[in-house]
């Protein structure tokens, strides 16, 4: 043993290094003479080289019989690297830990394989992440993002952003004060400022200021029109550029013709009920209230219709006001009130009349003198 001992003394000597012992102290191995710290059993000091611990395979590991707690070990194969024996398995420094696998550093990246839940602030997490308390987000130019890609390419420069969802608001860059809630909501938007859309699809492509649009698909097409309130599933699906609209309803002031996209160009519209205004194009400041109310318009401006169908099939007409369900104008600068069914027209009040050079059988008018009804062929003074 004696002989042992002095061989392995002589080949670290004969390495250049020194090795000083002293009682109630550790060893140090160094070559400048120093001690061992006084904290350290043994002590390596050197700047050209390190310690190398027992490599092998992971099958060799696992044949190490009774492995002390602490042992450690490199692992050549199967996730290679440092490995110690923590008394129940062999687990990775750095790396995975135990049979779980849990967190792994990947060179910047922190990421784990585990099955399970992970918790923070609760020891029975219910999602992939449970988080009990409140979450914080900080760095993102008091915007919040949260989803896929969502607000992806903002410039965090005090936008305050709120996008949620799947690529909501991906492609944002310096817009401020949006609101973007769904999938793709607000998608396509980089510098509109104040838009509101909650919905899958809504205002996707938009960059204009001031809209607000609610529902699947609603404001699909429009690209820099502002000030526009929509409500509705589809609803003001085609309308590029078009600006002070207000639509509620089922595909209001949504005709799908993807042929004419981009001619879409009507604004101060107003549409409430479903497939309201459904067709309009290039009529402007028109209002239609009820299901299908100025359905089929595309081109007539100034037309208010109000009731189920009411105006459905006016279209080219101008300044025209149809009221009650299923009244049609039948030209322009004209009031309708009711259907064919309607048999009295009844006022709590009087009715006043003026002059017009109208013929049509039955019209009745003032010239300010007398009163005249026209009786299809000639004027018929009625006040004789």
């Amino acid at each position: 043993m004696k002989t042992i001992k002095i061989t392995l003394l002589a080949l670290i000597l004969s390495l250049g290094f020194s090795v000083a012992m002293a009682q109630n102290q550790g060893v140090a191995i160094n070559t400048d003479g120093s001690q061992a710290d006084a904290s350290a059993l043994l002590d390596v000091k050197s700047t050209t080289g390190g310690v190398l611990v027992p490599r092998m395979t992971m099958a060799q590991r696992d044949l190490i019989a009774s492995p002390a707690t602490g042992l450690l070990i490199y692992q050549s194969d199967n996730t290679p690297g440092f490995y110690f024996w923590d008394g129940a398995v062999w687990a990775a420094i750095g790396g995975a830990s135990g049979p779980d696998g849990d967190w792994t550093v990947n060179g910047n990246d922190l990421y784990n394989n585990n099955s399970g839940n992970t918790g923070i602030g609760t020891s029975s997490p219910g999602a992939k992440l449970d988080v009990a308390g409140h979450i914080w987000q900080t760095g993102t130019g008091n915007s919040i993002f949260l989803g896929e890609q969502a607000g992806g390419n903002d410039d965090l420069t005090g936008n305050a952003n709120v996008f949620i969802g799947r690529q909501t608001g991906q492609s944002n860059i310096s817009g401020e004060n949006n609101i973007g809630l769904g999938s793709q909501a607000l998608n396509g938007n980089t510098s509109g400022v104040r838009n509101i859309g909650i919905g899958s699809l809504a205002l996707p492509v938009a960059n204009g200021s001031g809209n607000i649009s609610i529902g699947h698909s609603t404001s699909f097409a429009n690209s820099s029109g502002s000030f526009n309130t929509i409500m509705g599933t589809w609803a003001y699906k085609m309308f590029t550029t078009a600006s002070d609209n207000t639509v509620i309803g089922f595909s209001a002031l949504a005709d799908l013709d993807i042929f004419n996209l981009g001619n879409y160009t009507g604004d101060r519209l107003t549409a409430v009920g479903s497939n309201a205004l459904y067709k309009n194009q290039s009529g402007s400041r028109n209002t239609g209230i009820g299901y299908k109310a100025l359905y089929d318009n595309k081109n007539g401006g100034n037309n208010t219709a109000l009731g189920y169908g009411a105006g459905q099939t006016l279209n080219g007409l101008n300044n025209t006001t149809s009221i009650g369900s299923g009244a049609v104008a039948t030209s322009s600068n004209q009031i309708m009130l009711g259907n064919a069914n309607v048999t009295q027209v009844k006022t709590a009040g009087g009715l006043t009349v003026g002059d017009t050079s109208v013929t049509e059988a039955g019209t009745i008018r003032f010239d300010g003198t007398n009163f005249w009804g026209y009786n299809g062929t000639t004027w018929v003074q009625l006040d004789n």
